[in-house]
């Protein structure tokens, strides 16, 4: 967009407001969003910024504002606004603020589980989730804080200033299935304000955008082992409106949701291999001694490095059968 026509409209896109001056002034604030929006795209997520700078919508998108100057989204088909209350922060506020009241984090639920060796972790695990199952789990409304908050759809962008308003999130995923949506937020919102908060504050963020159903257990799960699995043992989700394809992303995520953190039990290696660790250092404990040596009489002594996993069941046996001739390394939950 060069400086002469910073305020030419990209192909597609209508500004129709009262009059021809209101027109003209929702005409630049949505060029100067898509314009700021798209150089913060570049610094921060480059992968969008190159996807939407020619992007041009299959629709027309004719964009009108009340007097709060807000832009909103005229739907051709439909015969109505996108937010059909005049302020649509305020339709966003309550939708939103009503959903963190009525739902709550989604949380694992623990079953007893075999111990045929005695394990101290599966011990200790039993314990507290006989314990648990006798609690009573409410929703607890505005907690002020979530560890993982997933946002099914943008709207026109303003969900997002709500959430971050409402809530102190550590990692947010905002999955966005209809592109065209997506372009018009560029346009009627700050999203370059939203990824400077989040840069400046070290918060994590992902962006899903045209993804199908189908697709987003694998981008969740890249997500996941990039930011840290635990997220997934404290998630709420949120959905900005009751739109099909929103409907079928959160169907799908439900469905998947337990596969993120079960994971034939890393999951729970992780909790109990950070808490070991915690303990030791608290402890005191020298994880590297200064100039030690080995004997000269353990050169040629094998060393067994033990994990927890499936395949530790099927080996302990030649584990017992070796322990007096190999030195045991017990790492992680294996202790």
């Amino acid at each position: 967009m060069t400086e002469q026509g910073a305020l030419a409209l990209p192909p597609k896109v209508v500004a129709r407001a009262q009059d021809a001056e209101q027109s003209a002034a929702l005409s630049a604030l949505l060029c100067t969003h898509l314009a700021r929006n798209l150089a913060a795209f570049k610094k921060h997520l480059p992968d969008i910024e190159e996807r939407f700078t020619n992007f041009i919508p299959e629709k027309e998108l004719i964009f009108t504002c009340a007097a709060n100057g807000l832009p909103n989204l005229w739907l051709q088909e439909e015969g109505e606004l996108f937010y059909p209350d005049a302020d649509p922060l305020a339709c966003c506020r309550a939708r939103l603020r009503e959903q963190l009241i009525k739902v709550p984090l989604k949380l694992p639920r623990y079953t007893v589980s075999p111990d045929p060796y005695g394990c101290l972790h599966l011990q200790i695990l039993n314990k507290l989730t006989g314990q648990a199952s006798a609690l009573k789990y409410e929703p607890l409304g505005l907690p002020g804080a979530l560890p993982h908050a997933v946002l099914l759809g943008v709207g026109l962008g303003y969900p997002l200033g709500v959430l971050y308003e409402c809530e102190e999130i550590a990692a947010l995923t905002v999955i966005e299935p209809c592109a065209q949506l997506f372009y018009a937020s560029l346009l009627c919102y700050p999203w370059d304000e939203i990824l400077d908060f989040v840069s400046t504050n070290k918060l994590g963020f992902n962006l899903l955008v045209g993804q199908r159903p189908e697709e987003l257990f694998d981008d969740m799960h890249a997500f996941y082992r990039r930011h840290g699995r635990f997220l997934a043992a404290g998630r709420w989700m949120g959905l900005v409106a009751p739109r099909a394809e929103l409907l079928e992303c959160a169907a799908a995520l439900k469905r998947d949701y337990p596969r993120h953190y079960e994971c034939l039990g890393f999951f729970d290696d992780a909790l109990f291999g950070l808490s070991h660790a915690l303990c030791a250092v608290r402890e005191g404990a020298r994880f590297v001694r200064r100039g030690a040596r080995l004997n000269e009489s353990w050169r040629n002594t094998p060393v067994f490095v033990i994990g927890n996993g499936p395949s530790l069941e099927e080996a302990l046996p030649v584990i017992k059968k070796l322990k007096d001739k190999a030195v045991l390394l017990a790492c992680g939950s294996e202790l």
